[in-house]
Order: C-alpha cells, then sequence, then structure tokens
C-alpha cells in the first residue's frame, strides 16, 4: 500500500518534534549521566573516577553519534523510494570499501592488543622479579639486624664481665688498704709499747726526786692536755662515725691510746716529747684515713653510677625492642597496603584497558556506519532537484550540527576540568608518597598522566592534536569540492578548510577549533578530523576518498 505523502510543514513539523523529543531524551540522560558521575565521584578513588568519567565523555560522544545517525536516516527515509537503485549501487560499492577497511583496521588491532598483552607480561614478569628482589632485601635486613642485635649482646656481656672485674678490683684494694692501715696500727701500738715501757725505766729512778717539783705543773699540764684531747676526741668521733665497721677497731685503740697516754701524761711531764710524736703520727694515721674516706665515697659514687648506667641501659634497651617491634610491624603493614594497592591498580589498569578497546572498537563501527550515511547523504543531496526542499534540509542540518557542537563544547570543557582535576591528584599522590617516604621506584608502575590517558582515545591536545584536525579539515574542504562538483560549494569546503586549520593551529590544550563561521563549517572542519581521521590513515586510499566524500558533502 503507497505511504501517504505529507507536505512540507507537516514534515517539518513532525521533524521538529522529534527533534523535540529526541533532546528532551538526551537531556534527561545526560542528566541522569551527571548525577551518577558525581554520585560516583566521592566514592570511588582518583584511578577509578578518572577511568569512569572518560568512559562516561566517549558514551556521551557515542550518543551524540548515533543521534546524528538517527537524524540522517530520518532524512534519507523521505526521498529513498526515488533513488533505490543509485543507493543499492553506492552501497556494493561502501561496502566493499568499509569491508576491506573494517579488515585491515581489524588486523592491526588484533595485532596492538597481542604487543600490548605481551608487554604487560613483560612488565608483571618484572614487577615479580623486583618483589623478590625486595624480599631478599628484607631478608638481608633481617640478618642485618640479627648480626646487630648479637653485637649488642657481646658488648653488654663485656660491659657486664668490665664492671665486674672492675668491682672485684675495687673491693681488693680496700681490703689492702684496711690490712695495710691495720698492719701500720699494731706495728705503731707495738713501738709506743716499747717506748713507753723503756721510757718508764728510766723515768722511775728519778721519779721520786722530781715528784714534789712537778706536781703542781703535772696538774696544769694534765689539765691543758685534757682540754685539748677532748676537744680533738669530740671532733674525732664525728669522723670516725662515717668508717663505720671498717675502722671500730681503729677508734677504739685510738681511745686506749689516748687513755694510756694521759695515764703516762700524769707520771710525768717528759713523756710529752713522745706524746708530740705519738700526735704526729695521728694526725698521718688520720690523713690516710681521710684518703680511705675519699676513696670509698669514690666508690660509693661509681657504683651509684654504674648502677644509674646500668638503669639507663635497660631502659635504653627496652626502648629499642619496642621500636624493632614497631619498626616491624610498620614495615608488614606497608608491605600489605603496597601489595594491595598494587594488586587494585593492576585490575582496575586491565579494567580499563578492555573497556577501552571496547569502546574503540565500537567507535569504529559507528565511524564505518557515519561514513556510510555520509556517502549516501552526499550521493542524494547532489542528485535531488528541489532547489527549495534542499536549502530547508540543509538549514535543518545545521541546527542540528549547531546543537552538537555546543554539546561537544561543553563535554570538552568538562574534559578540560576532569583533567586538571588528575593532574591535581598526582601532584597530591605524589607528595603523600614523599611524605610516607615511599619513592616513584618503590611503586612498581608509573603513574600515567592525562595526555597518555587522551592519546589513544583520539582526544591528544596541544599542537600534535591541532596539526591533525588542521590536515583532516583541509582534506574534507577538497573532498567535498570534488564530489559536488560545483565552483560554489569549491569555494565553501576551501573556506571551511582553512578556517578549520587556523582554529585546529590556535585551540590550545582543549583540541576543539574555535571558528567564527557557521556551526556547518565547524562541524565539517572538526567531525572528520576527530572521528574519521584514523579510519583514514588505516584505510588507504579508498577509505580516504569515502571519507573526503562525506565530509564535503551537504545540503
Amino acid at each position: 500500500m503507497p505511504r501517504k505523502k505529507l507536505t512540507p510543514e507537516q514534515i517539518a513539523e513532525q521533524k521538529q518534534q522529534e527533534e523535540d523529543l529526541e533532546k528532551a531524551t538526551q537531556c534527561a540522560k545526560l542528566k541522569a549521566l551527571q548525577e551518577r558521575e558525581h554520585a560516583l565521584f566521592n566514592e570511588f578513588q582518583l584511578q577509578r573516577d578518572k577511568l569512569n568519567h572518560f568512559w562516561i565523555i566517549a558514551k556521551k560522544q557515542l550518543e551524540d553519534k548515533k543521534a546524528e545517525l538517527r537524524n540522517k536516516e530520518r532524512e534519507i527515509q523521505d526521498v529513498q523510494e526515488r533513488h533505490n537503485r543509485e543507493i543499492t549501487v553506492l552501497k556494493q560499492r561502501v561496502k566493499h570499501l568499509l569491508f576491506e577497511h573494517q579488515t585491515e583496521t581489524t588486523d592491526a588491532k588484533t595485532e596492538g592488543v597481542v604487543s600490548l598483552k605481551l608487554a604487560q607480561d613483560g612488565h608483571r614478569e618484572s614487577e615479580e622479579e623486583l618483589r623478590r628482589d625486595r624480599r631478599a632485601l628484607a631478608a638481608e635486613l633481617r640478618e642485618m639486624e640479627a648480626a646487630h642485635e648479637a653485637y649488642l649482646r657481646e658488648l653488654r656481656r663485656d660491659q657486664d664481665q668490665s664492671m665486674t672485674e672492675l668491682r672485684l678490683d675495687f673491693e681488693r684494694e680496700s681490703r689492702e688498704l684496711q690490712m695495710q692501715y691495720e698492719h701500720r696500727l699494731e706495728r705503731m701500738r707495738r713501738e709506743l709499747f716499747e717506748s713507753r715501757e723503756a721510757e718508764i725505766r728510766r723515768i722511775e729512778a728519778r721519779k721520786a726526786k722530781h715528784v714534789a717539783q712537778l706536781l703542781q705543773a703535772h696538774e696544769h699540764a694534765f689539765a691543758d692536755i685534757k682540754r685539748y684531747y677532748t676537744s680533738i676526741k669530740h671532733s674525732n668521733l664525728d669522723m670516725i662515725k662515717s668508717l663505720k665497721e671498717e675502722v671500730h677497731d681503729l677508734k677504739r685503740q685510738e681511745e686506749m691510746d689516748e687513755k694510756k697516754i694521759v695515764s703516762i701524761a700524769q707520771e710525768n711531764k717528759k713523756l710529752s716529747v713522745p706524746l708530740a710524736q705519738a700526735l704526729e703520727d695521728a694526725r698521718a694515721l688520720r690523713a690516710e684515713k681521710e684518703a680511705y674516706e675519699a676513696d670509698l665515697i669514690e666508690l660509693r659514687d661509681t657504683k651509684v653510677s654504674i648502677m644509674e648506667l646500668e638503669a639507663q641501659l635497660n631502659t635504653v634497651r627496652w626502648e629499642h625492642e619496642i621500636l624493632t617491634e614497631r619498626h616491624a610491624r610498620l614495615e608488614r603493614e606497608r608491605d600489605e597496603l603496597r601489595q594491595r594497592f598494587t594488586e587494585a591498580l593492576y585490575e582496575v589498569q586491565q579494567k580499563a584497558g578492555f573497556r577501552n578497546l571496547l569502546l574503540e572498537r565500537r567507535m569504529e563501527a559507528a565511524e564505518v556506519e557515519v561514513e556510510k550515511r555520509g556517502v549516501q547523504l552526499a550521493e542524494l543531496l547532489a542528485r535531488v532537484e528541489d532547489g527549495s526542499k534542499a536549502d530547508e534540509v540543509r538549514g535543518r542540518l545545521d541546527e542540528v550540527l549547531e546543537t552538537k557542537e555546543a554539546a561537544v563544547a561543553e563535554l570538552r570543557t568538562e574534559l578540560d576540568r576532569v583533567v586538571a582535576a588528575h593532574n591535581s591528584a598526582l601532584v597530591a599522590f605524589a607528595s603523600r608518597l614523599a611524605e610516607r617516604g615511599v619513592g616513584p621506584d618503590e611503586l612498581g608502575f608509573r603513574p600515567m598522566a592525562a595526555k597518555d590517558i587522551l592519546r589513544p582515545l583520539g582526544l591528544a591536545s596541544g599542537p600534535e592534536a591541532a596539526m591533525g584536525t588542521a590536515t583532516a579539515a583541509a582534506a574534507a574542504g577538497g573532498g567535498r569540492a570534488r564530489t559536488a562538483g560545483q565552483a560554489s560549494r569549491q569555494s565553501e569546503g576551501a573556506g571551511a578548510a582553512a578556517a578549520a586549520g587556523a582554529a585546529a593551529a590556535s585551540s590550545g590544550a582543549g583540541g576543539m577549533p574555535r571558528l567564527g563561521v557557521s556551526g556547518r563549517q565547524r562541524v565539517r572542519a572538526y567531525v572528520p578530523a576527530q572521528a574519521l581521521a584514523p579510519s583514514v590513515a588505516a584505510g588507504g586510499p579508498r577509505a580516504a576518498a569515502a571519507a573526503a566524500a562525506m565530509a564535503g558533502a551537504g545540503p
């Protein structure tokens, strides 16, 4: 049953409604994707957020391509009945070209995946080798710590042995000094006793004669001597108390000597001469006693300092054991965290690689379909006889292209923001690693910069992207002129190519051409460079001709 033909106003109204519905659906999808992106941004880590965000961007670009494809399909359906025969021939031609191009690109992608897998295996083996080296170094460090502990124990044993020897030496010297002083005191005691006996025998002969004359003088001398020795006795008692048991015998003998000297002084005044000698000897003994007391004090201080040093040594030993345990625990935690981080990162990289490969294949299929639809659209518009209908289709296409260009500009702005956040995250990550004392070589991988991630996706920024955009735009303009074969369209395509080349050369980090021309010219200059440049490079002359025809075809 033949389909009822619609008036141009009805067709325009229907297409306007469909475009509004498509735009509303697209806005709802974009809003849902944005909300989900914000939720995932707070949940996942920076690396996963980066990968998911790039995946969302690629998905949006794919949806844009699908939307453009649907629009072109609607336009083709309006004039398909009049050009079935021509379209069939063109489909056959494009089918052969696309089949050859797809075969070549599939082989190239397969080789790339195989080489990437081999490189990953090599990196994994080198990483495992580095882990084994690290474990060997850790074992060597533990052996060095054990040797250090043995050396410390040997030092402690030597120190204890030297302290014991010093203690024994001091005790031996103390006993020798004590025995020496006792021998000297005993010898002095015998000498005094012998001199006293001799003096008594000499004095007894003259004692009776001088008793009466010397009695009074003896009493005065006795009183003076008694006062003198009493003061000496009190002063000596304070010093003798510090000697305790070591000088107890010496004190008792000294008191007996003092009593004997007093009794001898009562008998005869001439005993003052040996008494003075005895006093001089007693002073010498006191000096020796003071020296011995000083030695005892020094020995006591040495013992106290040794005890303090032992306490400090025990404290330091205890602190060293605690620090050793803490260091071992921290090393275990660091190794565990590093292992977990490496495993998680490797898993994320592997998943991202598979997702990127899947997205690339989908993008290749979309590019092939876009090329096919572009060639068909170019041939259709070239054979359209109704000029008003062609102008109307051209105007609608310009509006759609301007809308898509605005969406692409927004996505490019969002991409710049994500790239800046990614670079900031890399800087923060490097600073945190430096604070933790972990060097970049110890990670086992190299963090990827934003340009390294964007380049495989066809979103490389800088002079390279500008050059690629300018080259593709020039090819698009020339191809459009060759396909249409009209002088006016040739000048229009050349102007669009020149403007696109200038804008691509000055676009900067974003890679988006900024031209002061219509939306149709901007999209013609930009879309072939971004979407068709990989296909043109991989497909050879025939793919280049198809891409040029698509770029040059238009209302």
